[in-house]
């Protein structure tokens, strides 16, 4: 599988996954929540890296800002946005699975 985009969190530059496909990356989708407007970011194909899946199952972890990663076909970066998280969002090694058809992430995406 090729992936086109990376997750990493800023806090400690760690690759938390790849991904195939990104939905809300031009500030497009948006979720209202308690009158506030956010960005939706649609992860597809997600894949957690063995490295992060190791962390989860030793320790309680959690990602909050992040930097979603253009990569091109041989795995270099080539853009970044910045992306941070209403919330943090927690994993922990019970019912942690490594990869991840879609899910969304809330937060703000500065333009």
């Amino acid at each position: 599988m090729t992936y086109k985009y990376a997750l990493i969190d800023t806090e400690n530059g760690m690759v938390v996954g790849r991904c195939t496909e990104l939905k809300g990356l031009t500030g497009a989708k948006t979720e209202q929540i308690d009158g506030e407007e956010f960005n939706k970011i649609t992860f597809i194909d997600f894949s957690f890296t063995d490295h992060f899946i190791e962390i989860c199952n030793n320790t309680k972890m959690y990602i909050n800002n992040l930097d979603l990663t253009i990569i091109n076909n041989e795995g270099n970066p080539i853009g970044v946005y910045y992306f941070y998280l209403r919330e943090p969002f927690y994993f922990h090694k019970s019912g942690f699975s490594g990869s991840v058809r879609e899910f969304d992430m809330v937060g703000t995406l500065p333009m």
